[in-house]
């Protein structure tokens, strides 16, 4: 799956979400002018995910078509993977 998030102030984005144990480090993503992006290989299943942008701030992937509520007042991203 691609990961890609759009942001040319960001100086660090990473992917967190329930495939990686919402690690804040273990899937950072490289940055080509003011695009993001990772690859990251996963199992056919449905997952949660937020991006992280300079270690302080989540945001929900804004081309995820699916959101789930996370029962701490906000939304995560939902992928779901066939």
């Amino acid at each position: 799956v691609k990961f890609l998030y759009r942001d040319s102030r960001a100086q660090r984005v990473c992917v967190t979400g329930s495939f990686n144990e919402w690690s804040p480090h273990a899937h950072c993503m490289k940055r080509e002018s003011d695009v993001w992006s990772i690859t990251v290989l996963l199992s056919p299943g449905r997952y949660q995910y937020l991006f992280l942008i300079d270690d302080k701030v989540r945001k929900k992937d804004p081309g995820a078509l699916l959101a789930q509520y996370n029962g701490f007042g906000e939304e995560n991203s939902v992928l779901v993977v066939e």
